[in-house]
């Protein structure tokens, strides 16, 4: 097997979109990250045989935000359908629904480019400009071609990252709906934008006109809401707190109405609902001095929300919408906890091991089989479930076949594969049914 890594630009250097009000047509059309991967694609197909690598056999493989691409390639990008022969997709939140190019811009685009205009005129003058026109405000873009200080041309790249810094969500505890919008959006101010021409619609909707069917390996951890709650409190701490105190259950009810409007319906459901957990507390390992902490049953509940929103139900909704094309599509669970920190050193003590939680991520050392180099000791079996996925996973990229699983269909008894290690066997493969696990998730709700 040859393995080929890629980069890509990133932020605004790579999904920057600006909208002309004026003629109502894009001036940035964005993209310019998704157009690196394809060219990395055409890459593999013109060289890998140098490599001993076969382009006739390419999987497209990815997790988190490269599963969303990957994603996009698969389903909404047919220029890129000829490039690769199957996909696995890993914890993709194909709950997050990407943006028009002029949506993008309303929501934050326009935002970085006044921020991008601050910096760029602090820089300039500083450095003995006289009052210099940031022509990145004005409506025409014919303009920003014009000669003198303020071209266009003089915005370096330092002015781009110094700008995009500034993009961050105003989240506050006084504003939940921002919150609520940053959190079901997991935080991504930059991404892919639905334009019509390179991205052609939703990849949850499956395949678009001209994308070729392709096999599928995908599939969700038990626990991926809580890294980003983890994240939204420690961004702000009143959040967090408020969500630990006495009004708990009313700022969880008030977030889940800026969430979804669904308050009364999710607060029904036995796993939304604070009075079914208990909270969690412990030591942060190596802490000087020692800090303890604790999730509240609001975070965990509000957790599992994130979860089956942004990540299960919209998965087994994609594997419905492609369960009729002529190739098969497989899916899993990882449900394994970790011994490990994944997310040190930056303390998100949602997903440290105290917390027991199958965090987003938690399943790589699993299929890349390193759990040698992660920090702690293992639990008995999870080197057998490492070996085990690692040659599942490689089974797949060379016959399309990983090993226990069946293909997915929309059957009562179509089957899930849980990833775990029991007391009982090394390894747990055991197939969950769909109609259970997608009610299991309250998907009816969403």
């Amino acid at each position: 097997m040859v393995v080929v890594t890629l980069n890509y630009r990133l932020g605004a250097l790579g999904f920057l979109t600006s909208w002309d009000l004026l003629a109502n047509k894009p001036v940035i059309a964005g993209n310019f990250g998704i157009q690196d991967q394809q060219n990395a694609l055409k890459w593999v197909q013109k060289y890998i045989s140098s490599f001993g690598g076969d382009p006739t056999n390419v999987t497209l493989s990815g997790e988190s935000a490269g599963a969303m691409s990957a994603g996009l390639h698969t389903f909404s990008i047919p220029s890129s359908t000829d490039y690769f022969n199957q996909t696995i997709m890993e914890s993709n939140p194909l709950g997050i629904t990407y943006l028009s190019p002029e949506g993008a811009y309303n929501d934050h685009g326009s935002v970085f480019l006044g921020n991008l205009c601050n910096v760029w005129m602090d820089r300039v003058i500083a450095a003995g400009a006289t009052n210099p026109q940031c022509l990145l405000e004005l409506k025409d873009p014919s303009k920003w071609k014009a000669d003198g200080p303020s071209n266009i041309t003089s915005v370096q790249t330092v002015d781009i990252m110094n700008a995009q810094g500034k993009n961050n969500s105003n989240c506050g505890i006084t504003n939940l709906p921002a919150c609520a919008a940053a959190l079901s959006k997991i935080n991504l101010t930059w991404s892919p934008v639905v334009d019509g021409a390179t991205i052609l619609g939703q990849p949850i909707s499956g395949y678009q006109n001209g994308s070729k069917d392709k096999t599928i390996l995908m599939g969700t951890n038990k626990n991926e809401g809580n890294l980003f709650v983890g994240i939204t409190t420690s961004k702000v701490p009143l959040l967090g707190a408020a969500l630990s105190g006495s009004d708990a259950n009313t700022v969880y009810g008030l977030f889940l109405d800026a969430m979804f409007g669904l308050n009364n319906k999710i607060s029904s459901k036995s796993s939304y609902n604070p009075s079914n957990y208990s909270e969690i507390t412990g030591q942060i390992p190596n802490s000087n001095p020692q800090k303890n902490f604790s999730i509240s049953p609001q975070e965990q509940a509000l957790s599992q929300v994130v979860t089956d929103y942004v990540f299960n139900c919209p998965n087994y909704q994609l594997l419905s919408n492609i369960s009729k094309s002529t190739k098969s599509a497989y899916t899993y669970q990882f449900v394994q906890a970790p011994f490990f920190d994944a997310y040190v050193p930056n303390d998100n003590y949602f997903c440290m091991p105290a917390a027991g939680a199958v965090c987003h991520g938690n399943e790589l050392p699993y299929v890349f089989n390193t759990l040698n180099v992660m920090k702690g000791t293992p639990n008995t079996g999870d080197p057998a479930l490492a070996t085990f996925m690692n040659s599942v996973w490689a089974g797949f990229v060379n016959s399309s076949i990983p090993a226990k699983f069946s293909p997915y269909s929309t059957t009562a008894s179509a089957p899930v594969v849980q990833l775990a290690n029991t007391s009982s066997s090394p390894v747990n493969a055991a197939n969950l049914n769909v109609t259970n696990v997608a009610a299991g998730a309250n998907c009816s709700l969403f």
